[in-house]
């Protein structure tokens, strides 16, 4: 049921392929089962900073290098991208990468945070401005990391593709969970207000 993938907000309105719906959960535990937004009419390239936020469960069958969220072009691998995991060789992760398509993951800006795959709820907050990524896990900075390649910048980011629950680079499978939640904000989350 694609009304069940709905912006609240605005009318970015996802379509559903495979998992299920209960109790306002999106519920994902097979191969190809995700969302995919209208990344054009998101246009998150044209964002001045970006947040990400998920709240989510995490299955501890979870497929190795899966992603929660992505934004980029594909082509084999994905590239001019940005992405929110939490199950990138099984700990939570968020890069951005937009310096090209040949090896695109060694000029990413990323962080690495905890393994969290244990079936219960987190809440999982990215933000970038250009200048700094950030990584947030049940309300606590796992760190902030410095962009220190220029093209890694919001700019660049594709508006081919937005996943939810599916990775840019065609190897990596779907992501298995629960969803109760997710939001884009163009604007950095503060610390402060992001949910302990």
């Amino acid at each position: 049921n694609n009304m069940n993938a709905r912006d609240e907000v605005g009318n970015a309105h996802g379509v559903v392929y495979g998992g299920r719906f209960f109790e306002g959960k999106f519920i994902t535990g097979n191969n190809n089962e995700y969302i995919e937004l209208p990344a054009e009419k998101i246009s998150i390239n044209q964002y001045q900073t970006i947040s990400l936020e998920a709240f989510i469960r995490t299955d501890h069958l979870m497929p190795y290098y899966s992603m929660l969220a992505y934004f980029g072009d594909s082509d084999t691998v994905g590239y001019n991208y940005l992405f929110l995991s939490a199950s990138s060789t099984y700990l939570t992760k968020t890069g951005i990468s937009c310096a090209g398509k040949i090896e695109p993951w060694t000029t990413e800006t990323n962080i690495l945070g905890p393994k969290i795959m244990d079936g219960n709820y987190h809440h999982l907050v990215m933000t970038f401005d250009n200048t700094s990524l950030r990584l947030f896990v049940d309300g606590v900075l796992i760190q902030s990391q410095e962009v220190m390649n220029p093209e890694n910048s919001i700019s660049n980011i594709s508006t081919e593709y937005a996943y939810i629950g599916k990775s840019g680079y065609l190897i990596d499978p779907t992501w298995w969970g629960a969803f109760d939640e997710f939001n884009i904000y163009e604007g950095v989350l503060e610390e402060k207000t992001i949910y302990k």
